[in-house]
C-alpha cells in the first residue's frame, strides 16, 4: 500500500509538472533572456543608485536607453571608472517615487507617472533628471497638465486676490500716503470707509441723475420743442442740476489727490478707470464753463452736434460702478471668470455670426414672396440673432409655412450653440469662486505661498556618501 501510495503521489507531481510545463508554453518567450547572455551577467556592469536613501540597482544599458538624460551622464562615467568593483553606487538626495517611475521608464520605455504626488513637484523633478514632459505615457498626460494648468490658474488668482487682502496703516506713514490708504483701502481706517462709502453714494446719485435728466417732466423748457430737440431747448431742473454740480466737485477733487497721492502716474494714467473718470470730467467741465460763459451757446444750430457728443461721453460715469470690484470679490470672480473666458466668448461670437448670415440667408428667399416682409437681408439679420438668442421680440415675424419651419431651426440652433459654450464659462466662474472661499476660510495647508512658474526650479546638490566618486553633471 505503501508503495502504491507513493507511485499515486509521484504520477500527480509528474502530471503536475506537466500541466506547468504547457503553462509556460504560453509566456512571451522573447522576455527570456538566452543562456549566452545569462552566462554573461557577471560581465556586466551593475550601477547602484542611492536616491534619498532608497536603493536602485539596474543594468548600465539600461540608463543608456534613454538619451540626453543625466542617468546617460550617470552611465558613462559608470563606463570609463577603472574599477574592479562592479557594483557602483551613486547618492542623490532627490524624491525616491518619482525616480521608482524614471528607473522603469528606463527599464520598460514608458513613464507613467505616480498619482498621489503634485505634478508640479514631478515636473521637476524630471526637470532634474533630464526627462521631457512628452515622454510622459498618454494615460497619464491628462491627469499630469490638468493639475498644471490648475495650479497655474490658482498662482494668476493669488496674484490678483493680493491686492484685496487688507491694509494696515502705521505711525511712520506720511500725510501722502494715509491720503493714499484712504482713497485706495477702505478698510485701513474709518475715515477710509466713510470716505469709500460717500464715493459709491454719489457715483449712484450721479448715475440716477443722468437718467431724470433724459425724463422730460425733469427738464425746464426753453421753448415749445419736440422730441430729439428736447436736449438742446431745454435743461434739467434746478435741483438736479445742484446735485450734479456738487457730485462734479467731489469726483474732481477725489480724482486730482489720487494724481497726488499715487505712488506711479504713469500706472495710473494706463488704467481703464482712470480714462473713464476723465472722459466723465472733461466733458461736463466743457459744459458748465461754457454754459456760464455764454448761456445761449449750445442753442445755435452749429453747437448742437459737439453738445450731444460731450453728452454722451458723461455717461461714461456709469462705469464709476464697476470700481466696486477692487474691493469686492464676487465681483472680482465675476471680472476674471469672462477675462479666462474671452476665448469661449469669442468662439460663441463666430458661432452667432455664422448663424446670422445662414439663417438671414434662408429666411429672406423663403419670404421672398410676402410683400412688406423681410424686405432686404439685414432685416434678417437682426430676426436671426434675435431669434438664436431666444428673445424674440415680435416685431419682425415670418408669415409663410417655409418661414415657420427656419425660424425653428434657427431657435434650436440658437439653444444648442449657445448651451455648448455657457457651460464652460460657468466652469470657470465656479472654479474662481472655490478658490475665493478658500482664501476666506482657508483649510490646513490653504494659504501658503503659492509655487511660481516663472523660475526654473532649483536643483538640489548631488552628493556620494563614500569614496571620491562625484554624481556627473548631464552633458
Amino acid at each position: 500500500m505503501a508503495l502504491l501510495q507513493v507511485a499515486t503521489n509521484v504520477g500527480r507531481s509528474h502530471s503536475l509538472y506537466a500541466r506547468s510545463d504547457s503553462e509556460l508554453a504560453n509566456f512571451d518567450l522573447k522576455n527570456i533572456k538566452p543562456a549566452k547572455s545569462l552566462h554573461n551577467i557577471k560581465e556586466q556592469r551593475i550601477v547602484t543608485l542611492n536616491v534619498g536613501g532608497q536603493i536602485f540597482k539596474t543594468y548600465v544599458d539600461t540608463l543608456l536607453r534613454v538619451k540626453s538624460s543625466r542617468l546617460t551622464s550617470i552611465a558613462r562615467r559608470a563606463l570609463n571608472v577603472q574599477s574592479n568593483c562592479c557594483d557602483q553606487e551613486y547618492f542623490f538626495d532627490r524624491n525616491p517615487d518619482v525616480f521608482a517611475a524614471i528607473i522603469d521608464y528606463c527599464r520598460f520605455n514608458k513613464l507613467h507617472l505616480p498619482k498621489n504626488i503634485c505634478s508640479l513637484y514631478i515636473r521637476n523633478e524630471l526637470e532634474f533628471w533630464g526627462i521631457s514632459e512628452s515622454d510622459i505615457s498618454k494615460c497619464c498626460q491628462k491627469a499630469y497638465f490638468d493639475n498644471i494648468d490648475d495650479l497655474r490658474v490658482n498662482e494668476n488668482l493669488a496674484l490678483e486676490f493680493a491686492a484685496l487682502k487688507p491694509k494696515q496703516t502705521t505711525k511712520s506713514q506720511s500725510c501722502k500716503e494715509r491720503i493714499y490708504d484712504v482713497l485706495y483701502y477702505p478698510e485701513t481706517s474709518v475715515i477710509a470707509k466713510i470716505w469709500a462709502v460717500v464715493y459709491y453714494i454719489l457715483v449712484i446719485v450721479t448715475v440716477f441723475n443722468i437718467f431724470l435728466s433724459t425724463v422730460p417732466e425733469c427738464r425746464v423748457p426753453l421753448e415749445t420743442n419736440v422730441k430729439v430737440r428736447m436736449l438742446v431747448t431745454t435743461e434739467a431742473a434746478p435741483a438736479i442740476q445742484y446735485i450734479d454740480l456738487f457730485c462734479v466737485f467731489y469726483f474732481t477733487i477725489e480724482f486730482f489727490a489720487r494724481v497726488i497721492t499715487v505712488p506711479s502716474l504713469c500706472r495710473m494714467f494706463r488704467q481703464f478707470f482712470t480714462f473713464c473718470d476723465l472722459l466723465y470730467l472733461i466733458p461736463v467741465w466743457v459744459l458748465y464753463i461754457v454754459q456760464w460763459s455764454d448761456e445761449k451757446f449750445w442753442r445755435q444750430p452749429e453747437n448742437i452736434v459737439v453738445f450731444l457728443l460731450l453728452e454722451c461721453c458723461i455717461v461714461a460715469r456709469v462705469v464709476a460702478l464697476f470700481r466696486v470690484a477692487n474691493h469686492y470679490r464676487g465681483l472680482r470672480v465675476l471680472v476674471l471668470s469672462l477675462r479666462a473666458s474671452l476665448g469661449e466668448l469669442f468662439l460663441l461670437f463666430v458661432f452667432i455670426i455664422f448663424g446670422m448670415v445662414v439663417f438671414s440667408s434662408l429666411i429672406y428667399c423663403v419670404e421672398i414672396f410676402i410683400v412688406g416682409n423681410f424686405e432686404n437681408m439685414f432685416y434678417g439679420l437682426w430676426w436671426s440673432l434675435i431669434t438664436m438668442t431666444t428673445v424674440g421680440y415680435g416685431d419682425t415675424v415670418p408669415k409663410s409655412g417655409f418661414g415657420y419651419l427656419v425660424a425653428c431651426i434657427c431657435a434650436m440652433t440658437g439653444i444648442i450653440l449657445i448651451g455648448m459654450i455657457v457651460p464652460i464659462i460657468t466652469n470657470n466662474f465656479h472654479k474662481y469662486y472655490e478658490f475665493r472661499q478658500c482664501l476666506n476660510d482657508p483649510g490646513p495647508g490653504v494659504g501658503e505661498e503659492l509655487p511660481t512658474f516663472i523660475e526654473s526650479s532649483p536643483r538640489s546638490e548631488e552628493r556620494k556618501p563614500s569614496g571620491n566618486k562625484t554624481a556627473p553633471s548631464p552633458e
